[in-house]
C-alpha cells in the first residue's frame, strides 16, 4: 500500500475546488494509493516510478 504526500499548497488548492471535482480527485488519489499501476499512467519515459493520474 502506498500513501500520498501532499504539499500544503496543493492541499489548499484541492480544498478550494468545487465539491464534485474535489470528490472525484479524492477518489482518484485513493485509487492511486491502493493500486498505483492500475490507476495511473507512465509520465514521459516509463521508468516504472514517475506516473500521472488522469481524471475528467
Amino acid at each position: 500500500m502506498y500513501r500520498l504526500k501532499y504539499d500544503p499548497a496543493a492541499e489548499a488548492v484541492h480544498e478550494s475546488m468545487p465539491a464534485v471535482a474535489s470528490e472525484a480527485l479524492t477518489l482518484a488519489l485513493a485509487d492511486a494509493c491502493h493500486d498505483p499501476n492500475a490507476a495511473t499512467q507512465p509520465y514521459g519515459e516509463d521508468d516504472g516510478v514517475v506516473r500521472m493520474l488522469i481524471t475528467e
